[in-house]
């Protein structure tokens, strides 16, 4: 998968500065950006399987936990061209 919207998980942790768990949250939305990276998902099927707990929310939409479910992160893919970014939230508990 590519992602395009490589900006917005940049700008989601910029806006956590001086926050606590800055550092674990790039951490963590630079190992899945890297991984989703080499991924080759084909279908919804693929995502899940590859990302058990992963919500399909849609044929093109999937949420992705993000730090152990701290964060969650919502992403319109184009299984035949791409994957988007859509947005990255604080999970709220």
């Amino acid at each position: 998968m590519r992602v395009i919207a490589r900006r917005t998980l940049t700008r989601f942790v910029e806006s956590l500065k001086e926050q606590k768990g800055q550092r674990a949250v790039k951490a963590a939305l630079d190992a899945w950006f890297h991984e989703v990276q080499r991924a080759g998902s084909r279908n919804s099927a693929e995502v899940k399987h590859s990302y058990a707990t992963a919500s399909i929310v849609s044929a093109d939409r999937v949420v992705f936990n993000i730090k152990g479910n701290d964060y969650r992160l919502v992403a319109a893919i184009d299984h035949m061209r791409h994957d988007r970014v859509h947005q990255v939230d604080r999970n709220a508990r």
